[in-house]
């Protein structure tokens, strides 16, 4: 599959290489449905997510449901933040995408989205305009600097 992405990517015109690959692209369905719980538990699930967009009409009913199944998995628990954020990307992009994906699995994506984002803002730290006065006694916040 790895090998299938590189030729494609090294053949694709910057049109294609904005289009994002289709299954024919990464070795056809058979081998994409054969890979399909690999490749969405991994960093290669925005291209899977991808391939199904651009494949929606043409792929037969049986591959379509190992393929979007699998899709929903590695949304649930995706391989890293980036490949989250590609993903996320890809099905907002591409409304028909997220249709078919349902409305769980949009939804769970979503509230994984918003919990990391939450993480990664308890991480930061605040402005010097958010914080208390501890020493005043003060209760209310104070105004931020102007910017």
């Amino acid at each position: 599959m790895d090998q299938a992405l590189q030729e494609w990517a090294s053949r694709a015109s910057d049109e294609e290489l904005d289009a994002g690959p289709g299954l024919e692209d990464l070795g056809g369905a058979d081998a994409v449905v054969a890979e399909a719980d690999m490749l969405a538990a991994g960093p290669q699930l925005p291209y899977l997510l991808t391939a199904l967009a651009r494949g929606l009409g043409t792929i037969p009913a049986d591959q379509a449901a190992a393929l979007f199944a699998a899709a929903a998995r590695g949304l649930r628990r995706p391989h890293s933040a980036w490949v989250l954020a590609d993903a996320l990307d890809v099905v907002c992009t591409r409304p028909e995408l997220a249709a078919r994906l349902g409305n769980r699995a949009v939804r769970d994506l979503a509230t994984l989205a918003e919990g990391r984002a939450r993480r990664r803002l308890r991480r930061r730290p605040r402005p010097a305009g958010d914080r208390r006065p501890a020493a005043a006694g003060g209760s209310r916040r104070l105004p931020a600097p102007p910017v």
